[in-house]
């Protein structure tokens, strides 16, 4: 299956507060928009050095957080993708992103060190993704109590990432 056969999704196929992550992907072929995204995102990293402890307000995230943050999001979006390609239905609950920020100790590692799991998981992502007919991708499951097809959770992942680079531009000066 090329990426070209996963269509972007409607917005039938998953909540309103997704649309925005959904509208930020360009269209194309989406394997060759998360590999690219990847390589871009850890090329912004690389230059993000000296900014890796930096917060642009008390109480937001440092730099080092978000990309944490982006790793968990990943994470967990693929994971719900997983299960219901595998046409599991099992509702499966929501995640607090701001109580795992914290437990995942970002802080502690290097923005070197996140960057190469950020890349990490992305591979990951792509290598299943790859894999998926369009049967997997329309599939539906419950996520958060709310219903989401596999096809919008991989759009969902790529618009994530984008969200968030363009914040680490925009407000952190990378």
């Amino acid at each position: 299956m090329t990426a070209n056969s996963i269509p972007r999704p409607d917005a039938s196929e998953y909540i309103p507060y997704y649309g925005k992550y959904v509208a930020l992907v360009p269209d194309g072929d989406l394997l060759v928009i998360l590999r690219d995204q990847a390589r871009d995102t850890a090329r912004l990293l690389r230059g993000g050095a000296d900014h890796a402890d930096f917060a642009y307000e008390p109480g937001k995230w440092t730099v080092k957080e978000v990309v944490g943050h982006l790793i968990d999001g990943e994470r967990i979006f693929t994971h719900r993708a997983l299960r219901f390609a595998r046409g599991d239905a099992t509702p499966l609950p929501g995640f607090d992103e701001n109580a795992y920020v914290p437990a995942g100790k970002f802080g502690r590692r290097s923005l070197a060190d996140l960057t190469e799991e950020l890349g990490a998981v992305r591979a990951a992502t792509i290598e299943f993704a790859r894999h998926l007919d369009a049967e997997d991708t329309a599939r539906r499951g419950s996520a958060n109590g709310h219903e989401i097809t596999v096809r919008a959770l991989l759009y969902i992942t790529a618009g994530h990432e984008l969200h968030h680079a363009a914040l680490l531009r925009e407000r952190y000066g990378l």
